[in-house]
């Protein structure tokens, strides 16, 4: 077994939009790890290359999904958590993915990866 893949989440419309979703997913830490969003992006261009368009897109696509997620965070746990207790997902690692979006930290990864 090489992977393992949860594909709940993808939608049935831009590419762009999932490729972000997998990105926030699988390259942040405490922050986006360029390595592995690069690698990422290499991999996805080798098999399934990104138009023009869609490159344009990936950063707002990628703000889209870490609301989309923090959303779902805030109602489905955070409202949801017993008094007292911390909830299980925070959708602050959400917002925190979006300002590293808008701030322009995967604009190099992106110029690097999809040449």
């Amino acid at each position: 077994l090489l992977a393992l893949l949860d594909f709940e989440s993808v939608c049935f419309g831009a590419f762009a939009y999932d490729v972000m979703v997998t990105i926030c997913a699988w390259c942040y830490t405490t922050r986006f790890e360029a390595e592995l969003v690069e690698a990422l992006l290499r991999g996805y261009h080798r098999v399934r290359p990104l138009v023009g368009a869609e490159v344009e897109a990936l950063k707002t696509e990628g703000a889209i999904g870490c609301l989309r997620f923090a959303t779902t965070r805030i109602t489905d746990f955070s409202l949801r958590a017993p008094p007292g207790q911390a909830p299980l997902r925070d959708y602050r690692r959400f917002l925190a993915r979006l300002s590293a979006i808008e701030a322009g930290d995967l604009d190099d990864c992106f110029a690097r990866a999809l040449v």
